[in-house]
């Protein structure tokens, strides 16, 4: 999703290993052991092969109860040519924990698969499946039985012509399938799917093994690691050791862009757009927009921290997915576009991957804090995805579904979706806004300025973007730090005690705010009358007096007008004056 950043990635057909009975199989398996090379091996084949259609939400159950106990060393080689992709995984399966094991393999309905393990061939074709027909895929079922104790020896071998290839995307949380248009001309893998450069592949633990990728010449790669890359007969080879940390690889053919080169800020960083060739209509507006919002952030915050950005418009990322990540001192961002309507789909995660060239590539920050700030600075320059009544309401929503503090949710996985984006990224963009409100623009940007400059290249954790807004500020700010991050809840505001008084045509109208919540703010409070509007700042401490002086009956109170921060939202009616309440 957006958000958040590195969500999609291209899925690979793969082998899951579950224990036995994690997952039920779709007919009953009364089987005849099958045992050819290897003596101690079992491979187990229904008597009969039946094949189970499922759909949403079936699928997403079966992704859910897949768990993983197992490590995989091996090697792949893969090679991509005009018309044809081949791949050869030679693998060795670990650390299991019992001798029975059910093993998934998904793969396309097309091209050729072969999988041997101890040397012997599993025959697909006796094999229960379920079929997904709105992927085109299937999932075959496979009982082995060998010792715990051995590694457990395989090879698989893939072979499709390029003209009947689909790559398959997923997305890390929703396992959705996409059927990308551009393969091979732009390809874009992660190691949070192990080898993803085929539709045939593991996955698991991986722990040592080298990736292999023998393309073309006329491909160019950027890496979020630094990988061994090498170019011989017309020929780029791209070698990952699999063993040490990795991240996202994109590799794309030159000349499936349009590129767009410029100096932008007062240090002339260079910034290089990537908009495909075949959206030349969309490339102007897309460098515009991407030059206004670096121009913003340069007035809020400082010049771009590199020497060069590189933004990708990837034509087959979903729009509101995408990523960025640092390659050799380059800012990268990467932005989805596939399925985009207009310019305006795109500009929210736009806004977003490029803020996080400055708060995540160049700082070291706990990255739910990261995620926040990236979020505020979209919504700062104009581009959050939805309204803040609406951003705030999917927080409301999905807070009382997860009841737990802020830092919390930063230091685990929330795993639902709407959950994870409407905490990590919209509460946290919400608080950071909120103390943007109590410390005025001027001090707020000179902190987020102070914290670029003290957490590059040292980890910053909470209690320290605590103490650079003390420091800038010349505050104390523990008590907004401790009821927006430690805690759960929410201001809770109403009005109680209201009293209109009117005299010669004047008004005297007084009321009392109070919180349930007890939280400490300020709090901007608009009175309108059928003609003007007036607003005061005042700070509520668990509760606060307002008064007003007007020469017109007063018809609306509003609370929170400009939805500075979160609370619970309410709207009604005063029965004595008719005064409307409400509390945004």
């Amino acid at each position: 999703m957006m958000i958040g950043k590195k969500v999609i990635v291209i899925f690979i057909s793969f082998i899951i290993i579950l224990p036995s009975g994690c997952l039920r199989i779709p007919t009953e398996q009364k089987t005849s052991s099958q045992m050819q090379a290897n003596s101690e091996l079992h491979v187990e084949y229904p008597l009969q092969a039946e094949a189970q259609v499922i759909y949403e939400p079936e699928i997403d159950d079966i992704f859910r109860r897949i768990s993983v106990d197992y490590s995989l060393v091996g090697n792949v080689s893969t090679s991509i040519t005009h018309h044809h992709l081949r791949l050869k995984w030679d693998f060795m399966i670990v650390n299991r924990t019992q001798d029975s094991t059910i093993i998934y393999i998904l793969t396309p309905n097309f091209g050729n698969l072969n999988i041997t393990f101890e040397e012997q061939q599993v025959n697909l074709s006796r094999l229960s499946y379920y079929l997904l027909p709105d992927y085109n895929v299937k999932i075959f079922l496979l009982n082995l039985t060998y010792s715990k104790d051995k590694p457990l020896f395989g090879t698989l071998e893939y072979e499709t012509t390029i003209d009947s290839l689909f790559l398959y995307y997923v997305a890390q949380f929703s396992k959705s399938f996409y059927y990308p248009e551009n393969y091979p001309y732009a390809i874009y893998f992660s190691p949070n799917f192990v080898f993803p450069v085929s539709p045939a592949g593991i996955i698991g633990k991986v722990s040592r093994g080298n990736i292999v990728l023998v393309l073309p010449s006329r491909y160019a790669v950027i890496s979020e690691y630094p990988l061994e890359v090498n170019s011989k007969n017309n020929q780029t080879i791209i070698i990952i050791d699999n063993s040490k940390p990795w991240g996202s690889v994109y590799i794309y053919k030159r000349g499936f862009f349009q590129e767009t080169k410029l100096t932008i800020g007062d240090n002339n960083t260079w910034l290089v757009i990537y908009a495909p060739s075949n959206m030349r209509l969309y490339s102007k507006e897309l460098t515009n927009a991407t030059v206004k919002i670096i121009k913003h952030y340069i007035d809020r915050l400082m010049d771009p921290p590199y020497s060069e950005i590189n933004v990708i418009f990837h034509p087959d990322l979903p729009f509101g997915n995408g990523e960025e990540f640092e390659d050799s001192g380059k800012g990268i961002a990467i932005v989805g576009i596939r399925d985009s309507k207009r310019i305006e789909d795109i500009l929210p995660t736009l806004a977003h991957e490029v803020a996080h060239l400055w708060f995540g590539s160049y700082t070291d920050l706990t990255p739910g804090i990261e995620e926040g700030l990236a979020t505020f600075m979209g919504s700062d320059a104009g581009y959050l995805s939805y309204s803040l009544g609406y951003t705030e309401r999917q927080i409301l929503k999905y807070s009382s579904q997860y009841r737990k503090p802020l830092i919390q949710a930063y230091k685990e996985v929330i795993s639902n979706p709407q959950v994870r984006n409407a905490i990590k990224y919209y509460k946290g963009a919400f608080v950071f806004r909120s103390l943007q409100f109590v410390l005025g623009n001027e001090t707020f940007f000179k902190g987020l300025r102070e914290l670029l400059r003290e957490c590059h290249d040292k980890e910053c954790n909470l209690t320290d973007v605590q103490g650079i807004f003390e420091k800038v500020s010349g505050q104390d700010l523990d008590w907004f730090f401790k009821e927006w991050f430690y805690t759960a809840k929410v201001p809770n505001y109403y009005v109680r005690s209201l009293s209109l008084e009117e005299k010669d045509g004047e008004y005297a109208l007084s009321f009392e705010i109070a919180d349930k919540s007890n939280f400490t703010m300020p709090l901007e409070v608009e009175v309108k009358t059928p003609t003007k509007s007036f607003i005061k700042k005042i700070w509520v401490n668990g509760s606060a007096r307002v008064e007003f002086e007007l020469n017109e009956k007063p018809t609306e109170i509003i609370l929170d007008p400009n939805e500075w921060m979160v609370n619970e939202n309410r709207e009604y009616i005063e029965r004595e004056t008719g005064i409307i309440i409400v509390v945004n």
